[in-house]
């Protein structure tokens, strides 16, 4: 069995070793990510090497492929957390955060609502938007999407209120570079169109779609601001076509009404 094969061991705090099976490559990853994330002035490679128990070669070897993805650097024979180690912990804790918050506001619009509400989240590096809370609805015909489903942002009722208060350069990059595909006989794949709708949505404050990123099922979405005016977050309905063009009208308002209170949470 080669070396990164086998059970890798904890730190050595007080002399002791924990095992763990398993491959050896992913744990030393993230345990090298958590010893740098400890001492914020830096450490060194020899430390690393000692506090982890794990050869010098292997533990350069693993900040050689971390630094070139930006999530280490070395600053004076130190190693530190680089941006993108920076940048996930900010996600990270903003999620979990954002989870607390919003939490028992889709559960309130889920019971006044009667239908699946979600939480969603812009993947500024893939440009599509990740469901990161669901909150089942009570009717018996409903859509029930798992925690981390994506949806492109340009057919989806919650991706058009991301994408409606981004930059205009980021939007017309994304319309621009982004294969705007036919996914129902619905969908808008106009880029003038497009942008008409996301117009519309910026001064309404609202993005209703009735079939056009899956057939049959429509969504009403509101934009989340937090206290810079930036948004990365909207929430809404996710409802058959059907239920939607019977009670719009009822539905923006409950989906408006649960944005702003989830924006004033955010301090928006």
């Amino acid at each position: 069995m080669s070396d990164d094969e086998q059970g890798v061991p904890g730190g050595k705090e007080g002399g002791g070793r924990t095992e763990y099976p398993g491959p050896r490559s992913p744990l030393r990853v993230m345990q090298i990510v958590e010893t740098l994330a400890e001492n914020a002035e830096g450490t060194t490679l020899a430390r690393l090497s000692q506090h982890l128990d794990i050869p010098k070669t292997s533990v350069l070897n693993h900040l050689r492929v971390l630094a070139n993805a930006g999530y280490v650097s070395l600053r004076k024979s130190v190693y530190v957390l680089g941006p993108a180690a920076l940048r996930m912990g900010i996600m990270i804790t903003a999620n979990s955060d954002a989870l607390a918050i919003i939490e028992p506001i889709l559960q309130q619009l889920a019971e006044e609502s009667g239908e699946t509400t979600i939480l969603g989240l812009l993947d500024e590096r893939t440009s599509e938007v990740v469901y990161i809370q669901v909150v089942q609805g009570r009717q018996d015909i409903r859509y029930s999407p798992p925690v981390g489903t994506r949806r492109v942002l340009y057919s989806s009722g919650m991706g058009r209120a991301l994408l409606a208060f981004q930059s205009a350069e980021m939007v017309n990059n994304y319309l621009d570079n982004t294969p705007l595909e036919r996914r129902t006989p619905k969908t808008v794949t106009s880029k003038a169109e497009l942008l008409k709708i996301l117009d519309s949505i910026k001064a309404d404050g609202i993005s209703v779609v009735a079939g056009e990123s899956l057939e049959g099922l429509g969504a009403i979405a509101a934009p989340i601001f937090d206290r810079m005016g930036q948004v990365r977050y909207a929430m809404g309905v996710a409802v058959p076509v059907s239920r939607l063009e019977a009670n719009q009208e009822s539905m923006v308002a409950m989906v408006r009404s649960a944005a702003k209170r989830a924006s004033w949470a955010f301090g928006g």
